[in-house]
């Protein structure tokens, strides 16, 4: 929207106000307002407007109910605008844009698996709005269902082939399947359309990362962590990067910040392991990869730290059986070898291990486990 025809709609709004003021119970008028003023992203505005609807509102008016849901989304109030949808979903054939409506609701409280159901109920919710598949997509990737989420996202990209969203998305799915190519390939091309995408500005700064640019990493990973203070991946990112670079207490504080944002991702507690283990904090080392075999028992490089752990404390029996664990999960696990090699003498030296620990950061994956709800780069 240009800023002149903002400015028209701010006084279309204005006099449709008015007009609402000599007829407050018109719902025509008052679902006009909600709309507009909702277009216009004056939430405050709409809020007034939809108080009163919610009065005023008849059990079958449809449009004028949406757009109190609508409403009671952008104000946060999750739980209320779930119940208004829900409400609609009981009249008899209700429009598709309703069951997406009280899916997306469903989703931002991170009820991922009913969100599903709900669009489960009308096949054709997902082509309801623009933003529809990448709801359900998000649900999915939550859910690990990585390939059906992509499936979702390249049926948008087939109807809009320059979404940012999609693309961002896509991007961060692709990454997650291993598609590395075009993991940077669709997140270039979100940038491009939307240079403050979240989601692929994280993917960008997490290949840059691999690929060893680690200036290209820090500038993208740090607009990333701007655009949005609370996703974990970003701050996984951070800690990876400052590791990398050898700032140490930068890279234990976004660690820690990672845990508390995610502390189901077990990939995570292996980075903090790492971390730990640099700093010298042996003890808080081996407590983070303890807790990542706790939430992941069949996670080899949780074992493997273990194992590497016990093996410079001199502990060789303790270390050989994490070592057999970490071989049995993976036969290539990068931890469990070193910590072979440590118990056969083959290396010793404290600038060994922190160039395998840096190269260990640099190859842990951020998709070792889905983040909770809320923390997502979604």
């Amino acid at each position: 929207m240009t800023i002149e025809s903002g400015s028209a709609a701010t006084q279309q709004l204005q006099r449709l106000e008015g007009f609402l003021a000599a007829d407050p119970d018109n719902r025509h008028l008052l679902a006009d307002v909600i709309e507009l003023a909702l277009s216009l992203g004056l939430v405050a505005r709409a809020a007034a407007a939809a108080d009163y609807a919610a009065r005023v509102a008849a059990a079958g008016d449809v449009r004028l109910r949406t757009a109190l849901g609508l409403t009671r989304l952008a104000q946060r109030r999750l739980a209320e605008a779930e119940a208004e949808f829900d409400d609609l979903l009981n009249l008899p054939a209700p429009p598709p844009e309703v069951v997406f409506l009280a899916a997306h609701a469903q989703f931002l409280q991170g009820r991922h698996e009913a969100a599903l159901q709900r669009f489960a109920l009308a096949p054709t919710a997902a082509d309801a709005d623009p933003q529809a598949r990448l709801v359900k997509a998000r649900c999915l990737h939550q859910l690990g269902r990585m390939e059906e989420a992509l499936a979702e996202v390249e049926a948008r990209l087939q109807q809009a082939p320059r979404d940012a969203d999609a693309l961002g998305l896509g991007a961060v799915l692709a990454y997650d399947l291993g598609q590395r190519a075009r993991a940077g390939d669709w997140a270039a091309q979100a940038l491009a359309q939307s240079p403050y995408n979240l989601a692929a500005l994280v993917t960008a700064g997490t290949l840059s990362l691999e690929r060893g640019e680690l200036p290209l990493a820090r500038q993208l990973l740090e607009q990333a962590r701007l655009v949005r203070q609370d996703s974990g991946r970003v701050w996984l990112g951070l800690a990876i990067l400052n590791l990398q670079e050898l700032r140490l207490a930068e890279a234990n504080a976004a660690i820690d910040y990672t845990v508390h944002l995610m502390p189901g991702h077990t990939g995570s507690w292996v980075a903090r392991g790492w971390c730990r283990l640099l700093a010298g904090d042996h003890a808080g080392a081996e407590a983070s990869f303890a807790q990542a075999v706790e939430r992941d028992h069949n996670f080899a490089e949780g074992h493997g730290g273990l194992a590497v752990l016990h093996a410079i404390a001199g502990q060789r029996t303790a270390a050989q059986a994490a070592l057999r664990r970490a071989l049995g999960l993976d036969p290539a696990c990068a931890a469990a070898l070193y910590a072979q090699a440590l118990l056969a003498g083959e290396v010793h030296d404290l600038r060994t291990l922190q160039r395998f620990a840096l190269r260990m950061g640099r190859g842990l994956d951020l998709d070792s486990a889905a983040p909770p709800p809320g923390v997502s780069i979604h």
